[in-house]
């Protein structure tokens, strides 16, 4: 099923137009059940809600609760084709500490190849999910077209090759949950994770202190709702991000480099959505 998920994924004007032609057959159903007349119908509405099912998984709106099904269609679904089915065989596109493990857990006929389909899948969504101004999907998404070279230039996928995409969520998960083990805030999260990627030639207790103070900046400066949106805070956070990398003699390097600059305010600014 990851197939549609990467499709749709991939083509977001047939995504949108695979979720307004649902919706229009769900409003149809919703309308006419339990007309007798729908009984040469309902084997294919199911399978296309099944679809939908598919898709609202994998990209992790059945987590948020978004996009329910409606009564009617919900329990026709449960009685026929089974939600929980799917829950239960299509794991969400979601990377954390479960995902190689069920993995790894999954049909014992699943090929290396179809593995690895399976894992760039859900690196994919990682990305998607997190956004393009996201650090962690910056970085992510630059392993991922390192390893597709790699793959590309592969006759065949390898166990060697499974491991090291194994390797890209389990060095993702590790990085996710270092800014927990360090006690960072999700500014300073993000601060880090700009830091490490600007590949600075310094301890990384030096970078892990910066971004400590550069969220500390960004909750003083604009860490209120809906703040990031004014033209003067995002100034003013420009100014602090700049003041605070040349104070360190480690960092003062990044001054000179404003894509990092914008970076980390990009980064920073996102975690205002309101």
């Amino acid at each position: 099923m990851l197939w549609l998920v990467r499709r749709l994924t991939d083509d977001p004007v047939a995504a949108a137009r695979f979720e307004a032609l649902v919706r229009e057959a769900e409003s149809i159903f919703e309308a006419l059940a339990p007309d007798p007349r729908l009984a040469d119908q309902l084997d294919r509405y199911g399978a296309v809600v099944e679809l939908w099912a598919v898709w609202m998984r994998g990209t992790r709106r059945d987590r948020r609760g978004q996009d329910e099904l409606r009564h009617k269609t919900r329990r026709m679904v449960q009685e026929s084709i089974g939600l929980r089915r799917i829950r239960d065989e299509l794991p969400a596109a979601t990377l954390d500490v479960s995902f190689l493990s069920a993995l790894k857990k999954g049909p014992e006929d699943l090929t290396t190849e179809e593995r690895v389909t399976e894992i760039e899948a859900a690196v994919e969504h990682e990305i998607t999910v997190r956004g393009e101004d996201d650090p962690l999907a910056k970085t992510l998404a630059e392993r991922l077209q390192l390893l597709r070279a790699k793959h590309e230039r592969e006759a065949q996928v390898t166990i060697e090759l499974l491991a090291e995409w194994e390797g890209i969520v389990r060095r993702h998960v590790e990085e996710q949950s270092q800014a927990d083990q360090l006690g960072l805030a999700a500014a300073g999260a993000v601060a880090l994770a700009v830091l490490r990627r600007a590949d600075l030639d310094v301890v990384d207790q030096v970078l892990v202190d910066a971004a400590r103070e550069l969220a500390a900046d960004y909750e003083s400066i604009a860490g209120f709702d809906g703040w990031s949106h004014r033209s003067d805070v995002v100034k003013g956070l420009r100014k602090a991000v700049i003041r605070r990398l040349a104070g360190r003699p480690e960092t003062r390097p990044l001054t000179l480099e404003p894509e990092v600059i914008d970076e980390l305010l990009a980064g920073l600014l996102t975690l205002d959505r309101s």
